[in-house]
């Protein structure tokens, strides 16, 4: 709606509870940077909402979003984004590339994920985040590079209830300072964990 409109920053009023994709709305609106506050009760897909808004850095209030699924690279390189992120995430099935390249993001992410599949590349290249992760994941299978190149990282990560966890290819791969505890309950269905430690110097 809004992608590439690189002028754009002015106040939004919309009527958005019908609304079921919000898909690249701000993508590449490169001046937006007003508050959000959208009734979302059938809001399903967020993907890309933000992704490249290099100067959103304002509240995003969403209603209920029982029906969100995917926020996959909603904050791509949204490169000076900070806020702290209140929607409930009980749906999301993926996250992934969420916080990508999102430079100065460094807020607690209290998430529920009890049904994300998909976390990977999820704070890669988020070079200010250095909060503790603490997420019961009885479905997710991807973490590959879920922390590559967050390069402040030097949190406990905690994943509960991993059965399902398949790959953690490359996950801290570059997070050059992380030496915190790592807790992963289950990583007998892990068929490849390739440099997932790269570059770390313990």
């Amino acid at each position: 709606m809004f992608a590439n409109a690189a002028k754009f920053n002015q106040p939004i009023e919309l009527q958005t509870q019908k609304v079921t994709s919000m898909y690249l709305m701000f993508g590449r609106a490169s001046s937006f940077n007003q508050a959000i506050n959208f009734d979302t009760n059938a809001l399903v897909n967020a993907t890309f909402m933000f992704a490249f808004a290099s100067a959103f850095n304002s509240n995003v209030s969403f209603t209920t979003t029982d029906r969100l699924t995917s926020t996959s690279l909603m904050f791509l390189y949204a490169t000076v984004f900070n806020q702290p992120i209140t929607f409930q995430t009980a749906s999301v099935t993926d996250m992934s590339l969420m916080f990508n390249g999102a430079q100065m993001f460094n807020q607690a992410v209290n998430f529920n994920t009890s049904n994300v599949e998909d976390m990977s590349s999820m704070f890669a290249g988020a070079l200010t985040f250095n909060k503790p992760i603490d997420f019961d994941v009885p479905r997710l299978r991807f973490a590959s590079s879920m922390f590559s190149g967050a390069i402040n990282f030097n949190q406990n990560v905690s994943l509960r209830t991993t059965a399902m966890l398949t790959y953690t290819v490359g996950m801290f791969a570059n997070a050059s300072k992380f030496n915190s505890t790592l807790s992963i309950s289950n990583t007998s269905a892990v068929s490849d964990m390739y440099q997932m430690f790269l570059g770390v110097a313990f």
